[in-house]
């Protein structure tokens, strides 16, 4: 039996930023080649949960990012961690790009800039968009649509508001243009989104 997933660069990079400044963190892990290791106790655990999580939509839409963080953690602190953080240290625009990431998160909502971001992570313009681009495959303008895309889409399937209160929240200035975006992204309008969760995911979990 085998699990395959795609290993997320920018959250692994995310959390191997975290554990640098975490003073229990032994920074003097050798990086070795690719290896065979036993599973421990703690990553077994978070796999169970996550085919768990998998057999049940409404688990997965909740539960799925969390789970896959902690995956992301307990990869990077095992055996295989030393080799992986020595690949994720080779890019020395890494920290800085992550640190804008993290701006992007918590200010989703308003209207940041690409200059404004690159001032953030001390870098060029030109520099800054190449280096975003290939940590996380999309342009700072992309990341930061998509992020108010799955964000509203949550909001959705806790049915936190009428749609155009929803695409306020997240920084739309327009609805209609929210609409747009949101079917490009999912495929589906965000009135269909909402028919969908009702009719596969029931009642919402608590807020």
């Amino acid at each position: 039996l085998a699990i395959y997933f795609d290993f997320d660069l920018h959250l692994a990079t995310e959390i191997a930023t975290a554990l640098k400044r975490q003073a229990g963190h032994d920074e003097r892990m050798q990086a070795r080649s690719l290896i065979s290791s036993r599973m421990a106790p703690a990553m077994t655990d978070v796999l169970q949960r996550l085919l768990h999580a998998l057999r049940h939509p409404q688990e997965l839409a909740i539960l799925g990012p969390g789970l896959l963080r902690e995956l992301h953690y307990r990869i990077l602190v095992g055996p295989q961690g030393g080799s992986l953080m020595a690949a994720l240290r080779r890019n020395g625009t890494t920290d800085r790009i992550v640190q804008s990431l993290t701006l992007i998160r918590e200010r989703y909502k308003e209207g940041l800039s690409v200059p404004e971001l690159a001032a953030t992570a001390g870098m060029s313009v030109p520099s800054y968009h190449v280096g975003f681009k290939r940590l996380t495959g999309n342009t700072p303008i992309q990341y930061l649509k998509a992020l108010r895309l799955h964000e509203a889409r949550l909001m959705i399937a806790r049915r936190q508001g009428t749609l155009a209160v929803i695409a306020a929240e997240v920084g739309y200035a327009s609805a209609a243009q929210f609409s747009r975006d949101f079917k490009r992204h999912f495929h589906r309008t965000p009135t269909e989104e909402a028919h969908w969760m009702r009719e596969h995911l029931g009642e919402p979990p608590q807020a």
